[in-house]
């Protein structure tokens, strides 16, 4: 009976280190509702950046009125980079609101008539949020060194100094390289050329005449210009020419001469 007594507690103790085991085991797992408070990589992932932009060239038959119309589409949100406006041709950089960017292209393309068109996106979201990574490392260092700074010794307060200066000028480059990635994504750029067919036809008559003036004043300077720089590419050879002319003339006629006297003698 001792021997089965002995045995039957041996059981029992292996029986209750099994139930201890597996009630570690359930309570290390998950509780309930705890997958409640778990975040997804889909809900930690962040939304894309990216550049849009976009070029395209327009015919038209009154010039300065399609312009007007094309600065009429933008808001105030919105503005012109540059423009270059001729008698005949108009190049405009816009940049406007993202958001709004197809709504535009598509009122120009209904209302000219397009010759080409180009539009483009770059994304930029992994060197964004690699930028924006740095700048969180670095301000996290600033304040982890901002509270060594109290116990500091005066050297270690010289080294944290320098190291703090350093990361103001790291902090503050990366954030400029942000901002200008915000203003790219927030504002596309768009390249427009507009060719107008009938720009002369509705200049005034007396812009015209100046304008023709204009042009034949330039042609004749331009035929002088051509003038000169030949008369001043030629001149090196005259200089070397025109004296051996002179010279074979002034040889001959002395030849003639020569010979003319040996007749008469004869």
């Amino acid at each position: 009976m001792s021997i089965k007594r002995k045995w039957v507690g041996i059981f029992v103790i292996i029986l209750v280190m099994i139930l201890a085991s597996c009630s570690q085991m359930t309570d290390n797992g998950p509780q309930e509702g705890e997958f409640g408070n778990l975040v997804t990589l889909s809900e930690q992932a962040p939304s894309r950046k990216i550049i849009y932009k976009a070029t395209l060239s327009v015919y038209t038959d009154i010039l300065s009125n399609a312009v007007t119309d094309v600065k009429s589409l933008l808001t105030a949100e919105d503005w012109v980079d540059s423009e270059q406006i001729n008698e005949t041709r108009a190049i405009l950089v816009l940049r406007i609101k993202t958001q709004r960017l197809d709504s535009v292209l598509d009122a120009i393309r209904q209302e000219y008539e397009v010759s080409s068109f180009e539009k483009t996106a770059t994304d930029i979201s992994l060197n964004y949020f690699d930028k924006t990574t740095q700048v969180l490392t670095y301000q996290a260092e600033q304040t982890r060194l901002l509270e060594l700074y109290e116990s500091a010794t005066l050297s270690e307060m010289i080294s944290i100094n320098t190291r703090l200066s350093q990361l103001e000028v790291l902090i503050s480059k990366l954030q400029g390289e942000l901002n200008v990635f915000d203003s790219l994504v927030d504002y596309s750029e768009v390249h427009i050329t507009i060719y107008g067919s009938k720009a002369a036809a509705q200049a005034p008559f007396g812009k015209s005449i100046v304008y023709s003036f204009l042009l034949g004043f330039n042609a004749l300077i331009s035929f002088f210009r051509v003038i000169i720089l030949a008369f001043v590419a030629l001149l090196p050879w005259a200089v070397v020419i025109t004296p051996t002319v002179f010279l074979v003339i002034y040889l001959t006629k002395r030849s003639r001469k020569k010979k003319i006297k040996s007749k008469e003698v004869q």
